[in-house]
């Protein structure tokens, strides 16, 4: 706690939000939304993006609220591993459907996702083709290789992989390649008011002859 920084009423907010971050983990109160993806050309739902939610009781929590402090107290991985068993629980009910996950370098770099996946494998009938993994990429990573590795095993497996926010943060155009990125999702900066600004117009064209 730093008095400079932090005035004591967040610093107790933190504390409070952690305390119910732990509990609805330890109960099993962490679970997956699935917001479907519309492919207005084709006029129909593509997949689901999986998003994870807080029961509290008859509330359901935004992400808003809890994510930061989670990622202050080092529990983003443990919620990743919370969605993959969400995602692959449903992905085996509905085969034919397509689902994304979000993830971080983190995940792959320091957590052993790769590991927590494969097993997963093993308890789960789904294909692999039907999850993609989207990585955000305002984190960063130390070893390279290490993460890129990782990823380009989940993709020898037969999973999809997609950069989210692309265009921000750590954006990197090498990502793609080093990668074999499936999909990239450009940042909503760009997309919000691309029907009447020159400038965002000009950035998803030169995203799009890119990738």
């Amino acid at each position: 706690f730093d008095s400079q920084k932090h005035s004591p009423k967040e610093f107790e907010t933190n504390l409070e939000w952690a305390k119910k971050l732990k509990e609805a983990m330890n109960e099993n109160r962490l679970v997956a939304y699935f917001q479907p993806i519309y492919n207005i050309k084709h006029d129909h739902i593509m997949k689901f993006e999986s998003l994870v939610r807080m029961i509290d009781g008859d509330k359901v929590i935004s992400p808003f609220f809890f994510l930061p402090v989670a990622e202050q107290i080092g529990a983003l991985t443990e919620i990743t591993k919370i969605m993959l068993e969400n995602v692959f629980t449903v992905a085996q009910e509905y085969p034919d459907l397509e689902f994304s996950i979000n993830t971080s370098f983190e995940d792959f770099e320091y957590a052993g996702i790769l590991e927590v996946v494969k097993e997963m494998l093993s308890r789960f009938n789904i294909q692999p083709k039907n999850i993609i993994f989207e990585i955000l990429e305002t984190g960063t990573f130390s070893d390279e290789g290490r993460t890129t590795e990782a990823i380009k095993e989940l993709k020898s497996l037969g999973f999809k992989i997609a950069i989210d926010d692309f265009g921000t943060g750590n954006s990197n155009f090498a990502h793609l390649t080093l990668m074999q990125v499936d999909y990239i999702k450009i940042d909503g900066q760009f997309i919000k008011d691309i029907v009447n600004d020159k400038s965002s117009q000009n950035i998803t064209q030169t995203i799009k002859a890119y990738a």
